[in-house]
């Protein structure tokens, strides 16, 4: 989110709203690149996960259920969390991952474009 931006779940007034320069010295928790994450089962290690990111969620999730993750993917398989004999039973494997449909082919139209463009200049994302 725009920093200047703060969102809430209140049930009255705007969702987005500006915030006073005294709230931007606070961190919200909101967008951040690292937060909580709780493993639990056979394969997980126990102890504290550290330097884990967000990006690494996906990955991580797709190797825990013996899927393939793609080359083109954000973000890497927490090996950290996982028993020895675990890794040492399950590789991390990795694939090249082409989509079925061009992504040409799904691309907006210049209307739309500029439509979603000016939705996000509203919002406070782009200038």
């Amino acid at each position: 989110m725009n920093p200047h931006y703060v969102s809430s779940r209140e049930m009255f007034g705007s969702v987005i709203s500006k915030i006073s320069k005294f709230q931007l010295s606070k961190k919200s928790g909101l967008h951040l690149m690292n937060g909580v994450l709780i493993a639990r089962g056979p394969a997980i290690r126990p102890g504290q996960i550290k330097r884990a990111r967000i990006i690494d969620l996906a990955p991580t999730i797709l190797y825990s259920m013996g899927m393939g993750i793609p080359e083109s993917m954000d973000g890497l398989v927490l090996t950290n969390i996982f028993t020895e004999d675990h890794l040492r039973q399950h590789e991390v494997k990795y694939f090249d991952w082409e989509p079925e449909v061009p992504i040409e082919s799904e691309a907006l139209s210049s209307e739309e474009y500029e439509e979603i463009k000016s939705k996000l200049r509203g919002l406070g994302y782009i200038n």
